[in-house]
């Protein structure tokens, strides 16, 4: 088994996604499309655990809310039900980071290789 470069977690953490994946002096227009793709994916990640955690009746509610488009309403709803929005978006943008930063890893791994 090929050994891979250990990633310190506070590094992942603290460090832009563009430093981490040898990106940081990508063009303007090229880190744009990748974050506005990496955003959207984080967004329908929070978007599925919120709704997992929702019974049929509390997602009746939640879609009326957010066809409304009333942000405050939502957020003591999400609140009332237990789901913190906050540290589900954090949790699910560092998964997704460290998904991505691994994801190169091993490319670069399997690139050096042959």
């Amino acid at each position: 088994m090929a050994q891979m470069d250990y990633i310190d977690p506070q590094e992942l953490v603290d460090k832009n996604i563009f430093e981490l994946l040898g990106l940081k002096d990508a063009s303007e227009d090229k880190k744009k499309e990748i974050m506005d793709n990496m955003m959207q994916t984080v967004q329908n990640r929070v978007l599925s655990r919120i709704l997992d955690a929702l019974s049929d009746e509390d997602l009746k509610e939640f879609d009326k809310l957010t066809a409304e488009n009333k942000t405050e309403e939502i957020q003591k709803f999400l609140d009332a039900k237990g789901i913190n929005l906050a540290q589900i978006s954090a949790e699910e943008a560092l998964n997704y980071k460290t998904e991505i930063v691994n994801q190169m890893a091993a490319r670069d791994e399997k690139t050096t290789k042959q």
